[in-house]
């Protein structure tokens, strides 16, 4: 028998890390037991763990989170980890309906179709964008479909609890349909470390009674099984409504709108999923992308629900 080195094992699995190939990876220092070895494996094992929960393979996937959590060498990794098993056995247990089960929602579903929106759209600072419908405006002669008037309605303040509450169960619905998407349509999932909804407007927030990209982000965290966190990034104050502004000057009113937490450090070399409801000209977008990769993000990628279109 040829008995192979474990260094040259170690490479040999650096080699297929190198490649996305996490579980040809784990499967050369599976018998290795040394430092190194170890922490390789707790990095590999998270990052197969991903992967397979983007496959829909959620028992396997939690075999390898519990791995991580055990042998990682970063805290907020293994926390992360703790965070899949923790969505993933909710799955496994039935109280949540997986993604993996709502792909036909997703093919069936009559929303309104966008203009091509490619992914690589605001590359590279947002590696990914991915956003399967159409919003038009009240000001669109087709502004009549049902996802438009759904938009415009939850954008609505209201005072009624009940009227909020059947606002949120809705926005909800269309969030399941964002999490098909993402699942069927996208590469987002594979890679993704964490998501984090746009922060809302403190004065918006307050008279709606609800965030909509709150909403959105927690209904694909729960069906793609992908940790949601909303305490990384916060608004700096009080902003302009980017609805009454033209399209030139909405860069501008976002600049410095955003900012990390005090927590944010935890995102240095980690993947994001930035969500919000709707896409106009990409400045806020683009102003949270930032913001995320000055927090050290490797990389920094959005799921929007629609995006405007102009004209016909």
């Amino acid at each position: 028998m040829i008995r192979v080195s474990p260094d040259l094992l170690i490479e040999l699995g650096c080699e297929a890390a190198s490649s996305d190939k996490y579980g040809d990876a784990l499967g050369f220092i599976g018998q290795i037991n040394t430092p190194d070895a170890m922490s390789l494996k707790g990095e590999w094992s998270y990052q197969y763990g991903k992967q397979l929960v983007s496959s829909g393979k959620y028992g396997d996937a939690r075999e390898f989170f519990a791995v991580a959590v055990q042998h990682h060498s970063r805290p907020p990794v293994r926390t992360l980890a703790q965070k899949r098993n923790e969505l993933v056995n909710r799955i496994l247990n039935g109280q949540t309906k997986p993604v993996v089960d709502m792909t036909d929602q997703f093919e069936t579903v009559r929303i309104a179709q966008a203009m091509a929106l490619p992914h690589e759209t605001f590359a590279p600072l947002i590696e990914v964008t991915g956003c399967p419908a159409a919003y038009r405006s009240g000001y669109d002669p087709k502004r009549s479909d049902p996802l438009s008037m759904l938009i415009r309605t939850v954008k609505q303040e209201s005072r009624d609890p009940v009227v909020t509450e059947e606002r949120e169960r809705a926005i909800g619905q269309v969030g399941d349909f964002l999490a098909a998407y993402a699942h069927a349509s996208t590469p987002l999932l594979r890679d993704a470390d964490l998501l984090v909804p746009v922060p809302s407007d403190l004065e918006r927030l307050a008279s709606r009674g609800y965030s909509i990209p709150l909403i959105l982000a927690a209904r694909v965290a729960t069906r793609c099984a992908v940790p949601l966190y909303t305490n990384l990034i916060e608004t700096t104050g009080p902003r302009e409504d980017l609805r009454r502004l033209p399209s030139w000057a909405r860069a501008g009113a976002v600049e410095d709108a955003y900012g990390g937490t005090g927590k944010a450090t935890m995102l240095d070399g980690l993947s994001v999923i930035v969500v919000d409801d709707v896409l106009t000209t990409g400045a806020t977008l683009r102003e949270v992308a930032s913001v995320l990769h000055d927090c050290g993000c490797r990389r920094v990628s959005a799921l929007v629900l629609a995006h405007t279109e102009w004209g016909g």
